[in-house]
């Protein structure tokens, strides 16, 4: 894990409306662009129901959202370790909007995501895109993960909680609960 001594921000987000992504972008803005200060949190989430999160702000319940903190001189130790493993090898977002996905190798992504899991339903959440960042090898977990909230069985079309760029190089993933750290 990495330490230090310094300011941290803390970010919780509503995932259902908003870029976790931009939030991101817009709270770095807003901190002078500084690097130096890490972001940490997560994005709020409403047990598979899809329809509202709850942010709090002093004696306030919002919606639709992104509350954070910075808090200064503060001991950081961080370390990441999920668990998810590639479950396909590599495959490209072809059409991609912001955190919508389209197609991935050229078909629906829907369908993509149906080859390798028939029956996605509910469980679609439960496999998380991975999105390489390092490309050498094809099951190198390097890149950053998004997870799946809605689609349209019409359309084909997957949100994500988080931008996925189209031209990304992209797998499928799994955890194995044995290897969640």
């Amino acid at each position: 894990p990495d330490e230090a001594r310094g300011d941290i921000a803390l970010l919780f987000s509503d995932a259902l409306t908003v870029s976790g992504d931009q939030v991101v972008e817009s709270l770095q803005r807003h901190m002078g662009g500084s690097p130096r200060i890490p972001i940490y949190g997560g994005l709020a989430a409403d047990c598979w129901n899809f329809s509202r999160t709850n942010q709090f702000y002093n004696d306030e319940v919002l919606n639709d959202a992104a509350v954070f903190a910075v808090l200064e001189g503060v001991d950081v130790s961080s370390g990441v370790d999920s668990g998810w493993t590639a479950l396909t090898g590599a495959a490209v977002v072809t059409r991609s909007e912001g955190n919508r996905v389209s197609a991935i190798n050229d078909m629906p992504a829907l369908a993509w995501y149906k080859q390798y899991l028939p029956a996605v339903g509910t469980m679609l959440g439960q496999h998380p895109l991975l999105i390489r960042t390092d490309v050498s090898a094809e099951h190198s977990l390097d890149g950053m993960l998004r997870a799946p909230l809605t689609w349209d069985a019409d359309e084909q079309w997957i949100t994500f909680a988080g931008d996925v760029p189209e031209g990304a190089e992209v797998s499928l993933t799994t955890v194995r609960r044995d290897d969640m750290g």
